[in-house]
Order: C-alpha cells, then sequence, then structure tokens
C-alpha cells in the first residue's frame, strides 16, 4: 500500500473558484509515491479516469495558492 501525508490532498481551482479536476496528493515516503504511480496511473478509482504524474512541492504550492 501507500500512504498521504495528514495534509496530502490539495486540490486545483480556477479562478471563478471552480475546480479544475486537477489535485496533488503528498505521500508520505517517495516509496509510497512510487508504487501509488504504479498501481494507479492510468486507472479507473471509481467511476474516474486518473493519470499520475511526478511533481514537487513546490509545484503544488504554486497550482494551488497553499502552502505545503
Amino acid at each position: 500500500g501507500y500512504t498521504l501525508r495528514t495534509d496530502g490532498v490539495h486540490f486545483v481551482y480556477r479562478s471563478d473558484g471552480r475546480l479544475t479536476g486537477e489535485a496533488f496528493a503528498i505521500f508520505s515516503t517517495p516509496e509510497d509515491a512510487r508504487a501509488a504511480h504504479r498501481a494507479k496511473d492510468r486507472s479507473m478509482i471509481g467511476s474516474r479516469y486518473v493519470e499520475i504524474f511526478p511533481s514537487t512541492t513546490e509545484e503544488c504550492a504554486r497550482m494551488t495558492g497553499q502552502k505545503v
């Protein structure tokens, strides 16, 4: 399995306040991030198609406007 940080999910909003459909997930360890990528990239989670891209906490903060 893989574990997210307690503050590990950050959603991206458009300028009008609506969700873009993108989010950042911050995992507890790099190994958890790699395992999630291998297991869930290009798959369905519920009724949603999911693609996972490696990123940085800096990009997450820039895209969400939240401190990470």
